[in-house]
């Protein structure tokens, strides 16, 4: 109900061209848009398609290379239920919960 209506207004605001997916070029203005984590620099390009092909894999769960609205709601609902015993360490930015609020 309320929360899908939320996250589908974050995925509005990603989604810059609003062609109806968030393309890795638009996840990555999202993610340059982050504040490191206090005392940690910026990632250099490099660590930056790193980042991004770890979240573009966790995310476009059907491999097409963009972010659907579909899979961008069950990634926020995952990312927002009690994690597994044995989860994977985070990616980037950490304390920021991954994505940023727009």
């Amino acid at each position: 109900g309320e929360k899908i209506g939320q996250i589908a207004s974050i995925f509005k605001k990603y989604d810059k061209n609003g062609d109806g997916v968030i393309s890795k070029e638009e996840l990555k203005e999202i993610l340059q848009q982050l504040q490191p984590p206090s005392g940690a620099s910026a990632p250099s390009p490099e660590q930056m398609e790193v980042i991004l092909d770890a979240f573009m894999k966790e995310i476009d769960t059907n491999g097409n290379g963009v972010i659907e609205a579909n899979e961008f709601v069950r990634w926020m609902y995952k990312k927002q239920s009690p994690a597994p015993a044995v989860a994977p360490a985070p990616v980037a930015f950490p304390s920021r919960g991954g994505m940023p609020d727009p």
